[in-house]
């Protein structure tokens, strides 16, 4: 019964003792058992820590990928919306560049058919309409050829004048 009591009002001593009075190999087993239970709660309690831990960490940094993937989303749109202006742009130069050779109304239709070339192509190509455009107004078939197109002055005569002078030359007297 002493034992019982000193172990309720001093279980760190009691223990010592019982430690002490220990002889058999039953009794070692089972201290070797508390003490394994000791040492794993320890490591249980620290992994729960570490788990812990790493559950904040994780936490953090899955709020941080969210962040980071939705400023990638709003980098794509404004990438595409840069994308969409530089190509009007380009388009809105090549319609003029055609339209400057070729004239308003084709130049349009040619820049649109002519959408997809790269710019080299394209300045290559253009190159090739102002050449062709070039020699075909440079042409003979479209320069004047024979009269000039200036108008001779009309000089109104009267004809009852002229009448009565031829009349009055032939009855005149030689």
């Amino acid at each position: 019964m002493l034992k019982h009591l000193q172990k309720f009002f001093n279980p760190a001593q009691a223990e010592t003792e019982e430690v002490e009075n220990m002889t058999t190999e039953k009794d070692q087993a089972a201290l070797v058992t508390d003490n394994t239970t000791a040492e794993l709660t320890t490591q249980l309690s620290n992994v729960t820590e570490s788990l812990t831990t790493l559950q904040a960490q994780f936490a953090e940094l899955t709020t941080n990928y969210e962040a980071a993937t939705a400023a990638l989303a709003q980098s794509a749109e404004a990438q595409a919306t840069l994308v969409a202006n530089a190509k009007a742009a380009v388009m809105a130069t090549r319609k003029a560049s055609l339209s400057a050779i070729m004239g308003d109304v084709k130049g349009p239709q040619m820049a649109a058919s002519l959408e997809s070339l790269d710019d080299a192509t394209f300045a290559t190509v253009l190159s090739g309409y102002a050449a062709s455009f070039e020699a075909e107004e440079n042409s003979e078939m479209f320069s004047e050829v024979g009269v000039a197109a200036e108008a001779t002055p009309v000089v109104e005569v009267d004809t009852v004048t002229q009448l009565a002078a031829s009349i009055a030359a032939k009855f005149q007297p030689k």
